[in-house]
């Protein structure tokens, strides 16, 4: 698992959320998104101060972007890449790190 957030989109999200240094923002799957999964671009964020057992952290000028174990099933085997498109918003970027093997990647060839 790896996780990068452009500046485009950081820059984004600290003007919708009123970021400032020392605040943090969770990424999850979307609620609606049900097996199969489906890694799209519009996923979910939210403003999150007290990550709850993070297991990746990215710190961009002070605010503490992470994925919260919870959620990290959805994140597993991917690089996803937060970016930003001036229509479409803040979207996520997901590749598939082929080398590694896990249960929900497996899982999720096996539904298709």
């Amino acid at each position: 698992m790896e996780l990068k957030i452009t500046r485009a989109a950081h820059q984004a999200l600290t003007a919708e959320l009123g970021l400032k240094p020392g605040m943090g923002v969770k990424l999850m799957p979307r609620p609606d998104n049900t097996a199969p999964v489906d890694h799209k671009p519009h996923q979910a964020y939210a403003l999150d101060n007290h990550p709850d057992r993070p297991v990746i952290n990215v710190d961009v000028a002070g605010i503490n972007y992470h994925i919260n174990f919870p959620d990290s099933w959805f994140f597993e085997n991917r690089v996803t890449t937060l970016d930003f498109d001036p229509e479409a918003g803040v979207i996520f970027d997901f590749t598939l790190i082929k080398d590694l093997g896990g249960a929900s990647t497996n899982y999720e060839m096996f539904l298709m």
